[in-house]
């Protein structure tokens, strides 16, 4: 969801606890003033740079950076980064006790790391949680000190486990207050909005645009499902032996347990792809649609992670009805999303989005909505229509994908004109489904409806 769609699902309070985060403003603006600021300054909000400065991860404590930093993961491992206050509680509190129990000392994950290391480790950070807490240097020493031994921030959160500090002292997990008051902090800082007008319920949602530079700024790479994805998708067994090989750890077993084992270990991506060979990489590139393949080693590694940070791959039944398919990727066939549409199988040639586009409109009118579609015609006809109770009026829509924003080019007006004026039956709406639109698109639409010659509503509607 974006800033200018969430913004509609808030409250007057929860507008202006995000603005408080980069205005100092004594006069309070109202309800719907609030709501045009934060969208007329979505791009200033997802400046990664500024995301960054407003969490401000290293002016945190490190029980509270962990705290954001699992918050923001919970709900950046889901599709649309939107969920409801309960589950994020869940995700988080299973999260610490999973480190929890991991931090046995026969613990798998334990087994196949340097003793000398995690024992030289285990004393600095003993020392530094002896007042209870981890200072902002003891954090930044810890860092350098886990990047010279090679050990993860994971490592760092079971080792403190076994010190009987995870999260907090005597292992305890963080409340549901805990997890609520790091949100409300999480909201004043901008980066996630609370939904409270949802139509599902109230939602805690990252908008968007803003879901880069928080990723970023927290070190994420990739969800875990994607990591996952592209583990199994795109390396070959040899090629997760030479990961685990390189990174120190077991190379037997079956392809499933090459994957789960790297998984385990918590890996970045880029350090798992990192032991691949140049061309090895080329050739992944190469495989993935609209991916480039030329560059520096560095660059294929960021092309390949973006590809699969970007990618939502859904799964169906082989006899489900191809519409069905095709309505799960609305919105990707609205913004000829090649690269999501090819991947999921969806297209296999770019000339077969239009089609897709339209037949996923037609299932909507006719399944979702329980509507009876009107046969048209000839070939010079909107993409579909359906008429009124009344026998003398229709309904018309026509589908229009886009790269870019839809600005309603001259062409479609005196298309559109056409279809309105050459109807049997009176048009009471003309529906355009398009990825987004210009504002010069807007302005044209009350224009149509004024040169119709039937007073036809024009209504511009995103596939979303």
């Amino acid at each position: 969801m974006q800033i200018q769609e969430a913004v509609q699902h808030m409250s007057t309070h929860y507008l202006r606890r995000v603005l408080d985060s980069y205005r100092d403003e004594s006069r309070k603006p109202e309800e719907e003033e609030a709501r045009q600021r934060l969208v007329q300054d979505a791009d200033a909000l997802a400046d990664p740079q500024n995301v960054a400065a407003r969490l401000n991860l290293a002016g945190q404590t490190f029980n509270d950076q962990t705290l954001y930093s699992f918050i923001a993961e919970a709900l950046l491992e889901d599709d649309d980064y939107l969920l409801p206050l309960e589950t994020i509680m869940d995700r988080v509190q299973s999260k610490e006790q999973a480190i929890i129990e991991e931090s046995s000392t026969d613990s798998e994950v334990f087994r196949y790391k340097d003793g000398d290391s995690l024992a030289t480790y285990r004393k600095v950070l003993a020392v530094a949680l002896d007042d209870g807490a981890i200072s902002r240097d003891e954090k930044r020493l810890l860092g350098k000190l886990r990047r010279t031994l090679g050990l993860t921030l994971r490592d760092h959160y079971r080792i403190q486990a076994q010190l009987n500090a995870f999260p907090k002292a005597d292992n305890q997990i963080h409340s549901d207050a805990d997890i609520d008051d790091a949100i409300k902090d999480l909201q004043r800082k901008g980066v996630l909005f609370w939904a409270n007008h949802h139509p599902q319920g109230a939602r805690c949602l990252i908008p968007e645009e803003i879901a880069p530079g928080l990723k970023q700024a927290i070190g994420m790479e990739l969800p875990r499902p994607a990591f996952e994805n592209l583990l199994r998708s795109q390396l070959t067994k040899d090629q997760l032996y030479t990961v685990l090989k390189e990174n120190g750890l077991p190379t037997s077993g079956s392809k499933e347990d090459q994957v789960a084992r790297i998984l385990t270990a918590h890996l970045y991506p880029s350090e798992a792809l990192d032991v691949l060979t140049n061309r090895e990489l080329a050739d992944i590139c190469r495989e993935l649609p609209g991916v480039q393949v030329s560059g520096s080693k560095d660059q294929r590694l960021r092309n390949i992670i973006g590809f699969y940070d970007n990618l939502r791959l859904l799964s169906f039944d082989e006899a489900v009805d191809e519409r069905v398919r095709f309505y799960h990727f609305y919105e990707q066939l609205a913004a000829r999303d090649r690269e999501n549409l090819l991947a999921n199988g969806i297209i296999g040639k770019d000339r077969e989005i239009e089609g897709a586009f339209e037949e996923a409109t037609r299932y909507l009118f006719a399944e979702k909505l329980g509507l009876e579609l009107t046969a048209m015609a000839g070939s010079d006809h909107a993409d579909g229509g359906f008429a009124h109770p009344d026998g003398q009026s229709v309904f018309l829509w026509d589908n229009k994908s886009k790269e870019a924003l839809y600005d309603f080019p001259q062409e479609h007006y005196k298309q559109f004109k056409r279809y309105i004026r050459d109807s049997d039956q009176r048009v009471t709406t003309f529906l355009i489904i398009v990825p987004d639109y210009t504002e010069e698109a807007e302005a044209k639409a009350p224009r149509l409806k004024s040169e119709s010659g039937t007073d036809t509503d024009v209504c511009l509607i995103r596939a979303e």
